[in-house]
């Protein structure tokens, strides 16, 4: 398992990355700091996966691999709104929290509840933002808060 590295000096916020390629689910759960993750094995063989975090002020940026259909359940904490989508869906379409994700299909959804299966050789792209540096930027862009759908996700 490969340990943080800083990138830039930021007074107050620590900034790293982190790459770790994964022969273990529980390994792989682990590889993703400060996240409660828990992960279950859908398809027989051996598992193998990729986790890339960079860590920013209030933004992390994640690319995740796994080889075989996993369910992944768990927190990336209260407070977060998390932005996802596949990079290559596999044959099957992953499940996000009920709903069907196609390869165009972006996920948005409760960083406090996390569920997502995933079929054999997925991978995705995310970004997990702080509520209280996303809603401020919102608010600017738009003339308003975010949406009470959106808000209430995190």
């Amino acid at each position: 398992m490969t340990t943080p590295v800083p990138l830039l000096p930021a007074p107050g916020h620590a900034c790293w990355q982190r790459l770790v390629h994964t022969d273990d689910l529980d390994q792989h759960a682990h590889a993703q700091p400060d996240w409660a993750l828990h992960y279950e094995q859908l398809s027989p063989g051996r598992f193998s996966g990729l986790v890339h975090h960079v860590q920013l002020p209030g933004t992390r940026l994640v690319h995740e691999r796994c080889d075989l259909a996993v369910r992944q359940r768990g927190s990336l904490g209260a407070g977060h709104y998390g932005f996802a989508m596949p990079l290559h869906a596999g044959a099957q379409p992953a499940i996000f929290n009920g709903q069907r994700v196609d390869a165009d299909d972006i996920m948005l959804g409760s960083a406090a509840e996390l569920d997502l299966c995933t079929p054999e050789r997925f991978s995705l792209v995310a970004v997990v933002v702080q509520a209280e540096l996303l809603n401020p930027l919102w608010q600017q862009m738009y003339g308003r808060p975010p949406s009470a759908w959106m808000r209430s996700v995190s």
